[in-house]
């Protein structure tokens, strides 16, 4: 469906199971409002404004909303904010079911590195964003990355038992993701547990684009570069 052609009714229709509050229907509105060229900076403007009371951080704001305030004020800072605007637009144009904003955010979140020219800002970004948080939102958050991650993996797992049995031993660590790989000499698959930064930031420079994964030594054979960890980003 042309976006330009969308009707506000049919989005929140679609998307009815998590509008539950008039903010989260008036940011989805003018999400919807800004695929007209012509309005994209006064929307804009409206739901960096609706993200600012939604994300208002208290003592009992959760790490989720304390990271996205921090990230949404240092995008509006450095006039990156239209980008993620843009990629809430496809979030929201997708078919992906989302059951409240931090769906939004977090399938956005995804996106930020697709843009080969933004990769460099965006990681600055991420990493002074997470900087800023104290140890335990930042563990807290990390910690909700790395099940949601680890939730991509098991869907995907070449060996369920032994990647579950992983996902169990690391548990506790919000710093290492359980991720699972498979040996292009030995043809076997391993779990193993990565550090979840390293992992990202490898994702994001050193990725074989073909195969849409990193490579590292394989467990069985002991060779370099054999084993290929898919992109859970």
């Amino acid at each position: 469906m042309n976006p330009n052609k969308m009707s506000i009714h049919s989005i929140l229709t679609r998307q009815r199971q998590y509008l539950k509050t008039k903010s989260c229907r008036c940011v989805v509105a003018w999400i919807i409002e800004s695929f007209n060229p012509n309005r994209r900076d006064s929307a804009n403007n409206e739901i960096y404004n609706w993200l600012e009371m939604i994300c208002s951080i208290d003592n009992h704001s959760s790490s989720n909303v304390i990271f996205y305030a921090h990230l949404f004020k240092k995008c509006k800072e450095t006039g990156q904010f239209d980008y993620i605007v843009s990629l809430f637009r496809e979030v929201i144009n997708s078919n992906i079911y989302l059951k409240n904003m931090n769906y939004l955010f977090n399938e956005t979140l995804i996106l930020i590195f697709n843009d080969p020219g933004r990769i460099d800002a965006f990681e600055i970004i991420l990493n002074e964003t997470l900087d800023e948080l104290d140890v335990n939102t930042r563990e807290l958050f990390l910690y909700h990355q790395k099940l949601e991650l680890e939730r991509r993996m098991k869907l995907i797992a070449g060996h369920p038992k032994g990647y579950e049995e992983m996902c169990f031993e690391i548990r506790g660590n919000p710093h290492i993701l359980a991720v699972g790989g498979r040996c292009v000499l030995c043809r076997l698959y391993f779990p193993l547990g990565v550090n979840l930064l390293d992992y990202r930031e490898k994702i994001i420079k050193d990725r074989n684009e073909m195969l849409d994964c990193i490579t590292t030594k394989c467990p069985g054979c002991k060779i370099s570069s054999v084993l290929l960890i898919p992109n859970l980003l």
